[in-house]
């Protein structure tokens, strides 16, 4: 009788572990099918409002007010760029073209819980064209080579996750360095201004 009783507890047992195991959870103890259930049921899109601005530094020049040692921070204005729930500029399938204003803004429906990516317009078109418009030949510049502006042109320019927190608006800020831009494949080797 003792033996039976044993085999049941052990069977029992087995079939806990068993169910137990066969369901995943992620690190916060949540089953992974019931976060995908919910983000399934989550593909209503919702209307953003997206702020594309540069920060550039003081560079130099004039004696700068407090303002100025700052930075400067300057809408992207009538600029096209590309947006796209895949980090990949070569797979152009999932691409949707936007263009901000003179605010640096656009408005686009998109799906909470998504990553997004956006990518400048000319990224998308070949290489060769890339390179040219990227490589500067002037006195003081130092071009870091092809595979530099082509690794760029495969980098997204901003990138954010539309969360319920985000709200209805976003602001992404692209930081510039002094006399090359946003290029990080130029070095400037030149002097300051006084």
């Amino acid at each position: 009788m003792i033996l039976t009783d044993f085999k049941l507890y052990a069977i029992a047992l087995l079939s806990v572990l068993t169910v137990a195991c066969t369901h995943p959870r992620n690190g916060n103890g949540y089953s992974e099918k019931s976060e995908a259930a919910t983000e399934e049921t989550n593909t209503e899109a919702v209307s953003v409002t997206i702020t594309l601005q540069t920060h550039r530094p003081y560079c130099g020049g004039a004696p700068p007010t407090p303002e100025m040692m700052n930075g400067i921070y300057e809408p992207l204005q009538e600029v096209v760029f590309y947006i796209s729930p895949d980090n990949d500029s070569s797979d152009q399938k999932e691409f949707t073209e936007v263009k901000t204003d003179i605010n640096g803004q656009f408005t686009l429906d998109l799906i909470k819980g998504r990553t997004y990516y956006l990518f400048q317009g000319d990224k998308l078109g070949s290489e060769q064209d890339f390179i040219e418009k990227y490589s500067v030949n002037q006195k003081f510049y130092e071009n870091r080579g092809d595979d530099c502006l082509i690794e760029w042109m495969k980098t997204p320019d901003f990138s954010f996750e539309l969360t319920r927190e985000s709200g209805d608006g976003i602001t992404l800020t692209q930081s510039h360095k002094c006399f090359t831009g946003a290029n990080p494949c130029l070095v400037y080797n030149g002097p300051m201004p006084p």
